[in-house]
């Protein structure tokens, strides 16, 4: 793209930015007008405010709950091979041998 092109594309995206609120009616005081207007934009901005928060929330519950699962089937695969071992060394003592020998 040449110089002369990027130029003329920023142009062309500064004129869309500056006419983009005259295209919505959107003004700057939202919040100014009749008391319907000010209940919704309220309500809006709880919900706009809220919302990512819930999302990291169920992110960060989601991933507890993968965790939790590999991290209980990690420890219980370590728990057979100690619990085996723990029985071998119990049942040569009970026969007189020395464990591990």
């Amino acid at each position: 793209m040449s110089a002369a092109a990027r130029r003329a594309a920023a142009a062309l995206f500064a004129l869309a930015a500056t006419l983009w609120p005259r295209l919505a009616l959107a003004c700057a005081g939202c919040s100014v007008g009749n008391g319907r207007n000010q209940t919704q934009f309220f309500w809006t901005t709880v919900f706009l405010s809220l919302f990512p928060l819930a999302m990291l929330v169920a992110i960060g519950w989601w991933v507890v709950r993968q965790c939790r699962g590999f991290i209980r089937e990690e420890f219980r695969d370590d728990e057979e091979e100690l619990l085996e071992q723990a029985h071998a060394i119990r049942d040569a003592m009970a026969a007189g041998k020395r464990p591990g020998a």
